[in-house]
């Protein structure tokens, strides 16, 4: 196992998100230490603990990368590391960036200028209308719009996109494979064929409610700016610009 198997290994651990799997690599002098570690030893890396050392030593990495790899081949997704060349250098400047991207579709260079359209899901109409208008107009353009396939403001934004022939980027909050929410299944594929659908999360991911904010600082970290269309005082899309 190479550095990049276990990168994608111990993204599919449960509580080992960003500085903990950094934590990790740094006190260990090889990918293969990691596996061969017992639970003491991963138990003493800053940050583990003994339930999260318990988690990874419960987790077959042979068996995990044989069953994701193949299924990613099967169904054309791409897994990109922070260490590819591919990924994307904007989202790699910001704080605690994933380790690990799954991709659907293609991001291409251009999709480097890029400006997020996010909001709330039980939008108003004028809402509605705003966001397809500044989209649109966004894509004429030549900017890439990125936004979180949910319902309302963001699949009204990527709509508009994909009626004009633009790009467009979605960032999910569960595994591509798992693909949130369900009426938006249909918008989420025509995306991966007009730019792509993006997640750091394993494929069979399941919906948490944490996985949101995650999701966030994602889609802030492939654009230039955030453009919040309507939302709520507490809401994810004004964490999204606070990002």
């Amino acid at each position: 196992m190479d550095k990049r198997d276990i990168l994608v290994w111990l993204n599919s651990i449960t509580g080992l998100a960003g500085v903990r799997t950094d934590a990790i690599l740094s006190y260990f002098e090889s990918p293969a230490d990691i596996v061969s570690a017992d639970e003491d030893q991963l138990a003493r890396v800053k940050g583990i603990g003994s339930t999260l050392a318990r988690n990874i030593k419960t987790s077959d990495p042979q068996e995990f990368l044989s069953r994701e790899y193949e299924a990613a081949s099967k169904r054309n997704i791409r897994i990109i590391t922070i260490d590819d060349p591919e990924y994307p250098v904007s989202l790699a400047s910001i704080h605690d960036p994933p380790h690990v991207l799954y991709v659907k579709g293609e991001i291409r260079k251009e999709d480097v200028i890029a400006v997020a359209v996010v909001g709330a899901r039980r939008c108003s109409m004028y809402g509605r209308t705003q966001a397809e208008k500044i989209s649109r107009h966004l894509c004429r353009y030549g900017v890439t719009v990125v936004s979180g396939c949910a319902v309302g403001i963001d699949a009204a934004a990527h709509n508009s996109v994909l009626k004009q022939g633009g790009r467009t980027i979605g960032v999910v909050g569960s595994g591509l494979l798992r693909p949130y929410p369900r009426q938006n299944r249909e918008l989420m594929e025509r995306i991966a064929s007009n730019g792509a659908l993006v997640s750091e999360f394993h494929l069979n991911q399941n919906v948490e409610r944490g996985n949101f904010v995650r999701r966030n600082r994602v889609i802030s970290g492939l654009a230039l700016g955030v453009v919040v269309v309507e939302a709520a005082k507490r809401s994810g899309a004004l964490i999204t610009a606070q990002y």
